[in-house]
């Protein structure tokens, strides 16, 4: 059953030379959602036998999130009309069913979405002249027609529609933005509360790209703060008043991959210390490792299981908890712990990122209370997105940037219900949109490379590589691997660099 609480407007001010750059900011109440797609695919795999236990311009627009077995929402207004969106870090569409549409739920919170006098269809000519992603194919009077679909089976297909967005009822961050008109939805799209979608990855329809290049906030990315009952979230800075006292955030370079993900290089995993001899390569393939809002829990690569299974036993003995009781370690298996000491007991779970970056899972978010002492673990261990999946579970109690100006994540520890203090005390929150810190440039693919080379250049190694071959190629690029010149080439062998197959969701 879901909620809606009143809404209240709060102006962020500086503390007096604590941080070069504040903006106003416009901050939301939590609505709360009780379904998820995610529960319906994993009981799926359970039916079938696969969930088993582990084996071998502007300001700021900020607005809070809400929690509701493990979908967080946020209410946005589009022409006027609010809508409340599950937010999703690893989709880049925004979309919700329109007043036409034939085949949509009749369970959602708000009516469906009606033209206004500022509404207007999206030309397919005027899709490609603004840079938006492509679309999936025009109608017969040149509407903009896509779709999504995700990887536990909904779906949905809209018309691209361009509108006024704002995140308040007075808004002070406003921007005319592309979303989508949904006139079709499967699955779970069918039967939720929410009203539809907002994708925040690295795509030029994300809501906080369209944001920035209108000049509406002055950074290119958003932060995300999660928590049990909720928590928050900044369009263009970052909220530092939730952040632990002493908590330093740190970051870890994004990748190139071909797909728009939050994609970083996982290095290493560790349970109490004891890290998994996995070889990095195998949290990295395929899509990558994403930093994934818009799904509940972990999902690491089946081929860590045994390797984990070892140590989480080895740590399970060393902390001299029941041996018989806690291991082996069961994925979505059920576990009685009838006291919160013994719950603590239990190993914490070290991810470790490129440039020294550590994020920390204790056993109070992988394990997930089911009321009788019981709780169900939730670190799984599926192949089927082709992915390391860093879900709500582990994102939650951090403040976390992502930023594409500086093509970075960051993450600092939070207590991201803290800010609600702040809202009745009259303690003003600090926003920031220069937040500084370690940056980084984007890697380079080995076709990159070329196209940036001077034009005679490019055509005298075209020339060598037309009449020596693939091995001149070779030779070329390991050279070019071990003098730094790239780091990542583009791993898309399963699907095209359009690709946005979401991993959906809280």
């Amino acid at each position: 059953m879901m909620a809606r609480l009143g809404c209240v407007v709060l102006v962020a001010v500086a503390l007096q030379g604590k941080v070069p750059s504040v903006d106003a900011s416009v901050a939301f109440k939590m609505t709360r959602l009780s379904t998820t797609h995610e529960e319906m695919f994993l009981q799926a795999l359970n039916d079938e036998g696969n969930s088993s236990s582990a084996s071998g311009g502007g300001g700021v627009a900020k607005t809070k999130l809400l929690l509701g077995q493990g979908v967080h929402s946020v209410e946005v207004f589009f022409g006027g009309q609010p809508r409340v969106l599950i937010v999703d870090t690893g989709s880049a569409d925004t979309a919700f069913p329109c007043s036409d549409c034939t085949n949509c739920g009749n369970g959602h919170y708000n009516t469906f979405y009606n033209f206004t006098s500022g509404s207007r269809y999206v030309s397919c000519k005027d899709n490609a002249a603004w840079g938006l992603t492509s679309c999936k194919s025009c109608s017969k009077d040149d509407k903009c027609v896509f779709a999504e679909q995700y990887v536990e089976g909904s779906g949905w297909e809209a018309f691209k529609v361009k509108d006024s967005c704002y995140f308040d009822q007075n808004p002070n961050v406003v921007a005319d933005v592309v979303f989508g008109c949904m006139h079709t939805e499967s699955g779970a799209f069918l039967s939720q509360e929410a009203d539809g979608i907002m994708g925040m990855s690295r795509d030029p329809d994300a809501l906080f790209v369209q944001f920035y290049e209108h000049g509406a906030t002055k950074m290119k990315g958003f932060s995300q703060c999660i928590s049990s009952t909720g928590g928050h979230m900044v369009l263009g800075g970052l909220d530092t008043w939730v952040h632990n006292p002493g908590a330093e955030m740190v970051f870890t370079p994004l990748r190139t991959t071909g797909y728009s993900y939050w994609t970083v290089s996982m290095e290493s995993l560790a349970v109490d210390g004891l890290v998994v001899d996995v070889p990095s390569s195998v949290y990295n393939q395929n899509r990558g490792c994403v930093f994934d809002s818009g799904t509940t829990f972990v999902y690491l690569p089946s081929a860590a299981a045994g390797p984990f299974q070892l140590q989480w036993t080895a740590a399970v003995l060393a902390a001299g908890l029941d041996h018989a009781k806690f291991a082996p370690y069961r994925e979505g298996g059920e576990y009685v712990i009838r006291s919160p000491s013994v719950l603590l007991q239990l190993p914490t779970l070290s991810f470790k990122f490129a440039n020294n970056a550590v994020m920390q899972l204790p056993p109070t978010q992988y394990m997930v209370y089911n009321g009788d002492f019981k709780y169900t673990a939730t670190v799984f261990f599926q192949d089927f997105a082709h992915a390391t999946i860093l879900g709500a579970s582990m994102l939650a109690n951090h403040n976390v940037l992502y930023d594409m100006t500086n093509h970075r994540v960051g993450f600092a520890e939070a207590n991201c219900d803290s800010v609600d203090a702040a809202y009745y005390s009259g303690v003003t929150a600090l926003l920031v949109t220069d937040v500084g810190g370690d940056t980084f440039t984007p890697e380079q693919s080995y076709v990159q490379w070329l196209l940036q080379m001077p034009s005679l250049a490019g055509f005298v190694l075209g020339v060598v590589m037309l009449f020596v071959g693939r091995e001149v190629v070779d030779v070329v690029s390991n050279a070019m691997t071990r003098n730094g010149m790239f780091v990542d080439a583009v791993e898309m062998s399963d699907q095209p660099a359009t690709s946005r197959t979401t991993f959906m969701e809280l």
